[in-house]
């Protein structure tokens, strides 16, 4: 199985990316929200995978961090929920919004996701809510969720781990990818 992959975005879809490693080229489905986030073709990206082998096709899904691809997994444990389903809920809004709608048991905002109906919300807050407040939401020694984002994003451009965790350490964390990112860029870029 693929865990992890790295390498140069050669196309972009509206479902899915061509993801050029080792002079292969992998078709990766991701998210809306992942997708938005590479932007580009020609730039360098670093996914988490995650390999669906059905009837007869395998199929890739890609996924910005850890966090992203372990909320996917829980998803398609929920009765109903199948892979592309998952990537669809997951692409309508951020982790930390679709985590706080489980956690609260909001079932209406969950409704107004795509595909998701009133039992199948019900069934999502029933399967997820102790495994995203184990998994998730954790202690305050726990680093927000958007710093897995923003660590992939900065190794895709070519920083070091060494400054990498440097710039994590100056960080005013917000939980928002962009304001996170465009702080430790800017450090980055200062220093």
């Amino acid at each position: 199985m693929i865990g992890f992959l790295t390498g140069q975005v050669v196309s972009l879809k509206a479902s899915s990316l061509i993801l050029e490693t080792g002079g292969v080229g992998y078709e990766v489905m991701a998210s809306k929200t992942t997708l938005e986030f590479i932007s580009q073709k020609g730039s360098r990206m670093s996914l988490w995978i995650y390999t669906s082998f059905r009837q007869e096709t395998v199929e890739l899904y890609g996924f910005l961090s850890e966090e992203e691809k372990s909320l996917f997994l829980a998803l398609l444990k929920v009765k109903g929920v199948g892979a592309r389903m998952a990537l669809s809920i997951l692409g309508a809004c951020s982790l930390e919004q679709f985590i706080r709608l489980i956690k609260e048991e909001n079932i209406k905002a969950l409704t107004a996701l795509p595909r998701v109906g009133r039992k199948m919300a019900q069934q999502i807050v029933l399967t997820l809510q102790e495994q995203v407040s184990d998994t998730f939401i954790g202690s305050k020694d726990k680093k927000p969720l958007s710093s897995e984002k923003v660590t992939q994003a900065l190794s895709g451009l070519g920083f070091s781990p060494a400054e990498i965790q440097e710039a994590l350490g100056q960080i005013q964390w917000q939980n928002n990818l962009k304001k996170d990112l465009q702080q430790a860029l800017t450090y980055l870029n200062n220093n």
